[in-house]
C-alpha cells in the first residue's frame, strides 16, 4: 500500500472541500476580502456584505466547450461586479429614485442602469482578462438564443412559461442589450422599440461611455427624463396631425420628423406642433446636431423605420379621403408618416414610463439547464435566506458547570471502556511521518542494492530484496461529530439498583426500603443508558478521553436543525422574483418537479463540545448531547471537515468519525438529501480526510455500511473510508473498539506497499 508523508495544508483541503464554481471564482478574483458563497442556481453579488454567490451545479464530463465559457462567463460577470461595481453609489441614487420619482420608477430606472452598469464591468473586466471575452460573448449568445433571440425586443413578447408580456420597458432594455451585444440587428426589435432607441440615441451613448458607476447611475437617469418628457410633450399633437394638413406639414419641418434613423424626439409645444421655431428651441429634442433634422428629413421616405411610419399613416387616414390623397404625395404622405410616428412614440414613452412589465429569465438559470442531467442527480443548494441562520454554538464555563454531573455518570456507564480505547488508538491513530527503504528482504519492491556483491561472489541466501515501510508519528487530527436530531432521543441517564433495578433517585446508593424489615437497601446504583443518544454520548465521552490520554489533538462537534420560518418567506420571494418554489423537469419521457432550494427552511446548527485542540478540555460539554428537531447529515460532514482544517496544526493525518443514527431527515427536498450525505463523505474523503461512520440504532444498517460510509481503502486522489456498528442496548464495546482500531490500523498504511 503506497503510503504519502506531507503536511495537510489548510488552504488545499479547504479548496478541495468547494465547488467547482467556489474554486474558479476564488481563482478569479484573488481576494481574500471578498466571501464566495454556492447555493442554488443562482450568480450574483451582495455588495453590502461583500458575498458573491455562485451556481451549486459543477461542468459535466460530457459538456461542450461552449457550454463551459457559458458557465465561465457568469463567474466572469459576476466577478466584474465585484470589481468594479460600487455599491454606495447605487444605494445612494436608489434613495434619491425613490424619494424623487416614487418605488416604481425607481425600479424601472434600475433596470435600465443595469444594462449600462453590465457594458461598463464587462468591458472592464476583459481589460483586466483578455480571455474573458469568448465567455462573456458565448454567455450573452446562448441566453440570447434561449429567450428567444429578438422575440423580447417586442413589448408583446410573452416568455415560455409566462402569463403577460414583457411590456415595453423591458422590451427597451432588451433591445438596447441585444443589439450592443452584437447577437440582435436594429432591424430586427419591433419598429417602436426601433424609434425609442433613436429617440435615446444620445443617452444611450452617454451611458456606453460611462467609465463608473456614478456616470451610469447619471446616464439611466437621463434616459428616464427623456422617455418623461417624449410621453408628455405631445399628446394633443399626436391627434390632431392626422386630420390637419397644416400640422402635418409643419410636422415635417420639425426636429422630431426623423424615423428612427435620425434620433426623433417629440416637441414640448402642444398646441402648435407646426411651429417649427418653438420646436428647434425645445430643449427635450433629443437632436444633438441641427443638421440631423434635414438629413432626416430628406432621406425619411428611403429609410425602413420612415417606410412603417408611412404605412401607419394611412391605416389613419382611412376615414379621411384628403389624408389618403395626401399619402400619395411623397412630400405630404412624409409628413402624414412623421405624425404618426411622433404619436406611436410618445405611447411608448408612456407606457415605459407608466405600463406593466414582466421579468424574463434568469441568465444563470438558463446556463444551469446546460448542465442538468438525471433530476435525482440534481445538486444539493441552501436559500441564501436561510443559510444566514445557521448557528455555531460555544459552551460558556457557566454552562459547562451545570453538566458536570451528567458528565460524570457518563464517565460511570463507559467503565474501563476509555482506558482501553487509549490502548488501542496509541497504534491505530498515529500518523505516517516518513518511509524508510528496508533491505535484506526475501521478497520486495526492488533489488537490494547492497546484497549484489555476495551474488556476483556466489555468497548469498536469498534476501536480496528491499522495500518500503513507514515510520509514524502522533501527529494526527481527530473530530468526532455526533448525530444529535430528534430520532437519537433523549440522552439523560438512568439510575440501576441490583435488587430493585431503574429507580428513580439522585443519589449513589438506593434508598428504597424492604417492605418487611423496613431497612433501606443501600446497594450501590450504577448508570444505564437507553437510547441512542446516550449511546452516542457515551461514545463521544470515550473517544474524547481516550485521545486526550493519547496527548492527540481532537474535537467532538454535535449537529441538529432548527425551524427558521423561511418555508413562506422563500416562497413568496419566488413569486415576486416570477420564479417558482419549485423547478418543473422532463427526463426520458417522465416529468415532475422538485424544490428549488433543497433547504430553505431551517438552519443548520452546529455544537461545539470539546473545542479543539482538546487536551484541555474536561467535557463536561458532551452532557449537553441531546436529541432535537432533525438532521442535516450531508452538511454537518461538510461543516466539520472545514472546521477541521481549519483548526489542525500542521497535522499530517486528519480523522472525522461521525456517530449517527442512519439516514438524514431534515432537509425540505427530501429526494436529494440522503445522496448529498453519500457525496458529501466521498468529497471530504478526496479532500484528504479520513470518513468513518459508527451507526448508532441504525434504521437502515445497509445504506449507512454500504452507501454513506462505504468500507473503502486509501488510494492516491482519496483517503480511507468505512463504518462500524453498535449493536442495539449496547455501548462502545469492546468489539466495537476492535473493528474502528482495525479500520484506521488499514487506512494507516502500516503495511508494506
Amino acid at each position: 500500500m503506497q503510503t504519502h508523508s506531507r503536511t495537510i495544508d489548510t488552504a488545499a483541503t479547504l479548496a478541495a472541500l468547494e465547488s467547482a464554481s467556489e474554486k474558479t471564482a476564488r481563482a478569479l478574483l484573488r481576494r481574500s476580502d471578498i466571501k464566495v458563497v454556492s447555493a442554488g442556481n443562482a450568480a450574483h453579488y451582495n455588495w453590502a456584505e461583500k458575498v458573491l454567490h455562485v451556481p451549486a451545479y459543477s461542468v459535466r464530463d460530457d459538456a461542450s466547450p461552449e457550454h463551459i465559457w457559458a458557465w465561465r462567463g457568469l463567474l466572469d460577470h459576476e466577478c466584474g461586479h465585484v470589481e468594479f461595481t460600487d455599491g454606495d453609489v447605487y444605494d445612494r441614487h436608489i434613495e434619491i429614485w425613490r424619494d424623487e420619482l416614487g418605488d416604481n420608477a425607481a425600479s424601472r430606472v434600475m433596470l435600465i442602469a443595469n444594462a449600462f452598469e453590465d457594458w461598463l464591468i464587462e468591458r472592464l473586466w476583459i481589460d483586466l482578462n483578455p480571455g474573458a471575452r469568448r465567455h462573456l460573448e458565448e454567455t450573452e449568445r446562448l441566453v440570447i438564443r434561449e429567450t428567444g433571440a429578438a422575440g423580447p425586443c417586442d413589448p408583446d413578447f410573452t416568455p415560455v412559461g409566462g402569463s403577460r408580456p414583457i411590456g415595453m420597458i423591458m422590451a427597451l432594455v432588451q433591445g438596447l442589450v441585444r443589439v450592443e451585444c452584437g447577437q440582435v440587428a436594429i432591424e430586427e426589435c419591433s419598429p417602436v422599440v426601433q424609434q425609442l432607441i433613436a429617440l435615446l440615441v444620445d443617452e444611450v451613448e452617454q451611458g456606453r461611455q460611462a467609465t463608473s458607476s456614478e456616470e451610469v447611475c447619471l446616464a439611466a437617469r437621463a434616459v428616464w427624463e427623456k422617455l418623461v418628457d417624449a410621453g408628455e410633450s405631445e399628446d394633443a399633437d399626436g391627434s390632431e396631425g392626422d386630420d390637419n394638413s397644416e400640422d402635418s406639414e409643419g410636422a415635417e419641418d420639425s426636429e422630431g420628423s426623423g424615423g428612427p434613423g435620425g434620433g426623433s424626439c417629440v416637441s414640448e409645444d402642444s398646441e402648435d406642433s407646426g411651429d417649427s421655431e418653438d420646436s428647434g428651441d425645445s430643449e427635450d429634442s433629443g437632436d444633438s446636431d441641427g443638421a440631423g433634422a434635414s438629413e432626416d428629413s430628406e432621406d425619411s421616405g428611403d429609410s425602413d423605420g420612415s417606410d412603417g411610419s408611412d404605412g401607419a399613416g394611412a391605416s389613419e387616414g382611412d376615414d379621411n379621403p384628403n389624408d389618403a390623397e395626401a399619402g400619395d404625395d411623397s412630400d405630404t404622405g412624409g409628413a402624414v408618416g412623421a405624425g404618426a410616428s411622433e404619436k406611436i412614440v410618445v405611447d411608448a414613452s408612456k407606457a415605459c414610463v407608466g405600463g406593466e412589465y414582466a421579468e424574463l429569465e434568469n441568465a444563470a438559470e438558463i446556463v444551469a439547464r446546460l448542465f442538468e442531467t438525471d433530476p435525482t442527480l440534481r445538486p444539493y443548494t441552501v436559500h441564501p435566506k436561510a443559510a444566514e441562520k445557521d448557528e455555531f454554538v460555544r459552551f460558556t464555563a457557566k454552562e459547562r458547570a451545570t453538566m458536570r454531573l451528567k458528565a460524570a455518570r457518563l464517565r460511570e456507564s463507559c467503565g474501563p471502556n476509555a482506558a482501553k480505547m487509549a490502548n488501542y488508538l496509541r497504534t491505530a491513530i498515529k500518523s505516517q511521518q516518513r518511509t524508510l527503504w528496508v533491505g535484506g528482504l526475501e521478497e520486495g519492491e526492488e533489488l537490494d542494492l547492497d546484497a549484489l556483491p555476495g551474488v556476483a561472489s556466489g555468497r548469498w541466501d536469498g534476501r536480496i530484496f528491499a522495500d518500503k515501510f513507514s515510520e509514524s508519528s502522533d501527529n494526527t487530527f481527530v473530530t468526532v461529530l455526533v448525530d444529535c436530531s430528534g430520532s437519537m432521543g433523549s440522552s439523560e441517564t438512568k439510575r440501576k439498583c441490583p435488587v430493585h433495578g431503574r429507580v428513580n433517585q439522585k443519589g449513589d446508593r438506593c434508598s428504597r426500603k424492604d417492605p418487611w424489615s423496613g431497612k433501606r437497601c443501600n446497594e450501590k446504583l450504577s448508570t444505564v443508558v437507553t437510547s441512542k443518544s446516550g449511546y452516542a454520548a457515551m461514545t463521544a465521552m470515550t473517544l474524547h478521553d481516550a485521545l486526550r490520554s493519547c496527548g492527540v489533538q481532537h474535537a467532538v462537534l454535535g449537529y441538529t436543525n432548527a425551524w427558521t420560518g423561511n418555508a413562506s418567506c422563500a416562497i413568496t420571494a419566488a413569486h415576486a422574483s416570477g420564479e417558482s418554489a419549485t423547478i418543473e423537469y422532463s427526463w426520458e419521457g417522465k416529468t415532475g418537479s422538485y424544490p428549488r432550494w433543497s433547504r430553505y427552511s431551517t438552519a443548520l446548527v452546529t455544537y461545539e463540545f470539546v473545542k479543539a485542540p482538546g487536551l484541555s478540555d474536561d467535557g463536561t460539554a458532551i452532557g449537553y448531547v441531546n436529541g432535537y428537531c432533525s438532521n442535516l447529515d450531508g452538511e454537518s460532514v461538510l461543516e466539520a471537515a472545514k472546521y477541521m482544517a481549519k483548526h489542525q496544526r500542521d497535522c499530517t493525518r486528519l480523522v472525522l468519525i461521525v456517530v449517527a443514527d442512519g439516514a438524514p431527515a431534515g432537509a425540505d427536498d427530501a429526494g436529494i438529501e440522503r445522496r448529498h450525505l453519500a457525496d458529501s463523505v466521498e468529497r471530504v474523503a478526496c479532500a484528504g480526510i479520513e470518513v468513518y461512520g459508527i451507526g448508532v440504532g441504525l434504521y437502515d444498517r445497509a445504506g449507512f455500511t454500504e452507501r454513506y460510509y462505504p468500507n473503502r481503502p486509501a488510494c492516491g486522489d482519496r483517503a480511507a473510508t468505512g463504518s462500524v456498528t453498535i449493536p442495539s442496548g449496547e455501548g462502545i464495546t469492546g468489539a466495537v473498539m476492535r473493528q474502528l482500531t482495525d479500520l484506521l490500523v488499514k487506512s494507516n498504511g502500516r503495511v508494506r506497499r
